[in-house]
């Protein structure tokens, strides 16, 4: 077999991530429970030399077959009876054979011996048909009584054992082994999907089960998964169109992961795709990974905000059934966790940059924020769980690292939530501890610098500050306190805001006042006054007011003089 089965042109990639155009029902493995692949089965069966699709829309197995010739009376004769018939047919043809050769020969022994000779032979001839039938009558009832139900996965191990033990067949008669394979392969090709459609996950299970069912042995049912490997391959050569080849080798690819889920640790001696399809090891792992990747990226779709103890443990359990490993299930996980962050984040950036947008949106702008950070504090309190162990991998704080938002152009964006969340947060006046932890989560799923937050927060925080320290000057409660110092310390203890930031603030406060005092080149009594009292309610040293009054003074004196 050529290997690119398994591996991808730079044109047509092996496993596209977008989905593919269907190729023509004829050239893909048979949906399923919709389709019937005949396979050639031992020299008993007369079957096409070739491998024919036919549409059998209401039952996998193609329907009920019917018995011929002496089978229905073979059908009808249990062991015992047959064993005892066989016996009566036996000796009665002797017995004729014998009373006609003494009729007809004159009562000559040695011609009545010759008749029952004669007519022995021929009871054997009957009573050998009679046994010879029994197998393929036994196939017959087996595949009757596994095509009577409409979903094949009910069949009974129990009276599949008791058909065989009612014609005295077992799995070493050909022909009925020939059935037990016969009715895997149909099943199993009804059970993959397509190489245009997705496994669902419970192929596996599904098959496993069957199987089980059957008694079918593992190097019999080995074969036939080599042999739909093969009518793969060979519907590949007819394809002869690109997007057909790219399906057949996804409906390969899919084959080689059931088939390895199915056989275990056996599947690398029971499956022989090197040998007989030229692939490599590398290559089987590949349709491993991919699908194990595909399956699981399926199973995350029901993830939502609000996951819980019973999900997690779920996605481990199917993670290790799919055989994915670790750092591809956590790399999925994270991918999907991170998409659901996402949707939140579009929301807000939607309500934010609405040209019509009112005080409700930046509400709802910031009620998307909240629950981005309550889904991130459920991940962090579930990776402190005590059975973390037994959850999926990857569990912990969200990020928009790798996503659409982790670039220069988004970041912007992300900043613009930030100062929103930030001055939600000191609306009231205050910094809450609460809020304070909130924007540092915020900022860590964001993947905002420490000085890019910093200087948002600074920005907002100080414009508040300013509004509390004129609040507090116009309202008295300043200057009225008893303890001035006091007074701007616990203002700036409720804003978590720096003291040193506040104290320049101060000091430019009254640089501002005493610019607008001197601006006619005269500072009256009254301006005096009131400078002092803004020192003594700011705060401010004397030495930063005596390099004030110099620099500012020392450039109006400077001006007076070079007018």
């Amino acid at each position: 077999m050529n290997p690119s089965l398994l591996t991808s042109s730079p044109s047509t990639p092996f496993l596209s991530p977008f989905p593919l155009k269907l190729a023509p029902s004829s050239l893909t493995l048979p949906k399923r429970h919709r389709f019937l692949v005949s396979f050639p089965r031992s020299s008993s069966a007369e079957t096409p030399s070739t491998l024919t699709l036919e549409s059998k829309p209401d039952n996998v197995f193609g329907g009920n077959r019917e018995l011929t010739g002496i089978q229905p009376l073979v059908s009808n004769l249990s062991p015992p009876l047959r064993l005892a018939s066989s016996a009566i047919i036996l000796a009665g043809a002797l017995a004729a054979g014998y009373g006609l050769g003494t009729k007809f020969g004159g009562g000559s022994r040695n011609l009545a011996l010759g008749g029952a000779a004669v007519a022995g032979a021929a009871g054997g001839a009957v009573v050998f048909a009679l046994n010879s039938a029994v197998p393929e009558v036994a196939a017959i009832n087996l595949h009757n009584y596994v095509s009577g139900f409409d979903d094949p996965t009910q069949v009974s191990k129990e009276e599949i054992e008791g058909i065989a033990k009612k014609y005295g067949v077992s799995k070493q008669d050909e022909a009925f082994n020939a059935e037990l394979c016969d009715l895997y392969s149909m099943f199993v090709s009804s059970v993959i999907p397509p190489g245009g459609e997705e496994l669902t996950g419970n192929e596996v299970e599904t098959i496993i089960n069957f199987k089980n069912a059957l008694g079918i042995d593992d190097p019999d049912a080995a074969s036939m998964h080599v042999e739909l490997g093969r009518r793969i391959f060979r519907q590949r050569l007819e394809t002869g169109d690109r997007d057909g080849d790219v399906e057949q080798r996804r409906a390969f690819q899919k084959l080689i992961y059931i088939s390895t889920l199915v056989f275990g640790e056996a599947s690398s001696f029971l499956l022989p795709w090197k040998r007989v399809f030229k692939v490599t090891d590398s290559q089987v792992e590949i349709a491993i990974r991919d699908n194990a990747q595909r399956l699981y990226f399926s199973k995350l779709k029901s993830v939502v905000k609000d996951i819980d103890v019973e999900q997690l443990v779920s996605l481990r359990q199917a993670q290790l059934s799919y055989r994915l490993s670790d750092e591809l299930a956590e790399d999925l996980f994270r991918q999907h966790t991170r998409k659901l962050v996402e949707k939140n984040i579009s929301a807000a950036l939607d309500r934010l940059k609405s040209r019509t947008r009112t005080v409700q949106d930046v509400v709802k702008v910031v009620e998307e924020l909240d629950k981005i950070l309550a889904f991130n504090n459920k991940l962090i309190s579930l990776k402190n769980h005590e059975d973390a162990a037994s959850f999926a991998c990857g569990v912990g704080p969200v990020s928009v690292s790798g996503g659409k938002y982790d670039s220069e152009r988004e970041k912007d964006d992300l900043k613009l939530l930030y100062r929103a969340y930030v001055t939600d947060a000191l609306s009231g006046g205050r910094m809450e501890e609460h809020k304070l932890a909130a924007l540092n989560q915020l900022k860590n799923i964001f993947g905002l610098g420490k000085r890019e937050a910093e200087s948002i927060t600074l920005d907002i925080t100080s414009k508040v500050y300013r509004k509390r320290l004129s609040q507090g000057v116009s309202s008295g409660d300043l200057e009225f306190s008893d303890s001035k110092a006091a007074f701007l310390q616990n203002l700036c203890e409720e804003l978590h805001f720096d003291p040193q930031k506040a104290t320049e603030i101060r000091e430019e406060i009254y640089r501002q006042k005493l610019q607008q005092c001197a601006a006619d080149g005269v500072l009256s009594d009254e301006d005096v006054k009131a400078l002092t009292r803004l020192r003594v309610m700011l705060c401010i040293p004397q030495h930063t007011i005596d390099a004030a009054h110099s620099d500012i003074c020392g450039s109006l004196f400077e001006k007076v003089v070079s007018s």
